[in-house]
């Protein structure tokens, strides 16, 4: 599996800053679903981001874990993976190793 760190970094960056917040709320719109809301609170006025969660196995699972993962987090562990990467590549070349 390759992962595109620019790809996640650059979804990172467009996304609605963090830090977000999980919570579960029915209303008017929607009376008959229960809907999951990532939150995040951005110069007073919130802002949500909204998940059907009617058929989710794990709803509030799985919007604990979008909340978990807010920009500020996906960026913070791809500078880490960067981090990384490039000191193996300085042992790679103080070794002396190809690969």
């Amino acid at each position: 599996m390759t992962i595109d760190l620019d790809a996640i970094e650059a979804a990172a960056k467009a996304a609605t800053p963090g830090p977000w917040s999980a919570m579960s709320w029915a209303g008017a719109d929607w009376p008959d679903r229960r809907t999951t809301v990532g939150s995040t609170c951005k110069g007073g006025t919130r802002e949500a981001i909204a998940m059907n969660t009617r058929y989710a196995a794990r709803p509030r699972e799985d919007m604990a874990y979008i909340a978990t993962m807010d920009p500020h987090t996906t960026l913070a562990l791809v500078e880490r993976v960067r981090e990384l990467e490039a000191e193996v590549e300085g042992l790679r070349d103080a070794l002396g190793a190809d690969q």
